[in-house]
């Protein structure tokens, strides 16, 4: 147990460990279609397979984990976080956060746009096409296969709903 709490490599699968038990326990809760029931792929599948995955690669990081002294080559915790872009964590923490905020808003292929283009530019991309093309071909390729191959209904949020009324539908 001393093992586990010195090691900082560990102790965070630990914490990932809690985390996605804690999912995998909501996740089992989760509404589905009524008509979807027996569907292999419902509105459960995936955040279930995410929560197992989670749980997996946490357990063999606690199995396999670092050292188990609390250092490393780049020594101690204390140096590892002094070394840390806190900054970077910062700015992508609240593009996750303006992210789920404006999602019903703008809907998945706009707010994903926006999310991956922001994301880009706090991780050093500075050329504007690229983060959009790149960005953009993302979005709508995952869009194109949740509607297209899974029939998961993504809301396309006030743009859609807005051509929706102009064209009468």
């Amino acid at each position: 147990m001393n093992r586990l709490l010195s090691d900082p490599e560990r102790l965070g699968a630990l914490l990932i460990l809690c985390l996605a038990l804690f999912y995998l326990l909501h996740a089992l809760h989760l509404d589905t279609d009524p008509t979807a029931t027996m569907e292999i792929f419902n509105s459960r599948s995936m955040p279930i397979g995410l929560a197992l995955c989670s749980i997996a690669v946490s357990l063999l990081q606690i199995a396999l984990g670092g050292s188990g002294d609390g250092e490393n080559e780049d020594g101690g915790l204390i140096q590892r976080l002094q070394g840390f872009d806190w900054r970077a964590f910062g700015l992508l923490t609240l593009c996750m956060t303006l992210y789920a905020l404006l999602f019903s808003a703008l809907g998945f292929l706009l707010a994903g746009t926006l999310f991956l283009m922001a994301s880009f530019r706090v991780l050093g991309e500075r050329r504007l096409w690229l983060g959009a093309t790149v960005a953009f071909g993302l979005v709508f390729s995952l869009w194109l296969a949740l509607t297209g191959i899974f029939g998961i209904y993504l809301d396309g949020g006030l743009p859609a709903r807005l051509l929706e009324s102009l064209s009468g539908g």
